[in-house]
């Protein structure tokens, strides 16, 4: 394992190593394997930077990635955005990949699960404040609200999933 071979700046006798070293460039943000110190940073200290959904069974304290069964009403949604989604078309890699150039018609939804990621969750929610932060540059009022002047995402009701999936939003 990495961390019983190499120290990291947190580790006990760090100092001493980074003294009796050779090189003459030191970095005290780096490790003894070339990381930067940021890379081995618990896990856990950034476990709890942000919330996760209320709805969510797992448990916050410590890192998760679990997927979690979804109630069986969804599995007709989730079929009919598939079939609104998928076309059966031949695409020209399809005979070196599958040996034939036959395309399924169809596909029959078997169940349906909700991925609890922690690690995931907390990049989104990362990306999701450096754009609002981002928004807030161009806000032509200075209040802590995205920017009017950015253009409107507009309603976008020809997708062919909206439908389905306001319906999943108002079952869940």
């Amino acid at each position: 394992e990495h961390r019983t071979t190499y120290l990291h700046p947190d580790d006990k006798g760090w100092e001493a190593s980074s003294a009796s070293s050779s090189s003459t460039v030191m970095d005290p943000n780096m490790c003894e394997c070339g990381h930067k110190q940021k890379l081995h940073a618990s896990s856990l200290k950034a476990l709890h930077m942000v919330s996760y959904p209320g709805h969510w069974k797992s448990d916050a304290s410590e890192e998760f990635n679990q997927r979690m069964p979804m109630r069986p009403e969804f599995n007709s949604l989730f079929q009919e955005m598939l079939e609104l989604t998928y076309l059966d078309i031949t695409t020209r890699d399809r005979l070196k990949a599958c040996g034939t150039w036959k395309v399924p018609k169809n596909f029959v939804l078997e169940d349906v699960s909700r991925n609890e990621n922690s690690r995931l969750w907390r990049k989104y929610m990362m990306k999701k404040h450096e754009l609002l932060r981002e928004s807030r540059l161009y806000a032509d009022d200075g209040s802590d609200k995205a920017s009017t002047a950015l253009p409107d995402f507009g309603d976008y009701s020809d997708i062919l999933t909206r439908r389905p999936y306001q319906n999943v939003v108002q079952k869940a």
